[in-house]
């Protein structure tokens, strides 16, 4: 995944991610340093862009392929797992290999300045 040059300078990044806070349910809960035997269920939604690159997947590693993480999901986002699960094999297949698109850039500042004709990379090196 390159990075987009934005057209007034700089670069637009993609994210996947509305960097909200979502209860996802019981499955995914922590119980540490919360009070009155209460779990927290809510975590903020991490960003996809890049998540090719980022196994394990979920806040604390437990799944080990983006299919496992989106099964774990419940609470606020059972629809969406459920949504997922009801895909046939293929669509699913489809789906995945679309995530697994979402990798960092190897490269990112020839990236953003890939696109620009007469920008030059030479300052990097001095």
């Amino acid at each position: 995944m390159q990075f987009e040059p934005a057209a007034g300078g700089g670069m637009i990044v993609r994210m996947f991610s509305d960097l909200k806070r979502h209860n996802l349910g019981p499955d995914l809960a922590e119980d540490f340093h919360l009070a009155d035997n209460q779990s927290n269920q809510e975590f903020i939604t991490a960003k996809l862009w890049g998540v090719a690159d980022t196994a394990p997947y979920l806040h604390d590693g437990r799944a080990l392929t983006l299919r496992e993480a989106i099964v774990l999901h419940g609470g606020e986002a059972k629809t969406a797992r459920d949504a997922f699960l009801g895909l046939s094999t293929n669509e699913q297949n489809q789906v995945l290999r679309f995530l697994l698109t979402l990798r960092n850039p190897k490269t990112p500042n020839e990236d953003v300045l890939a696109d620009r004709p007469g920008q030059s990379l030479r300052w990097l090196t001095k």
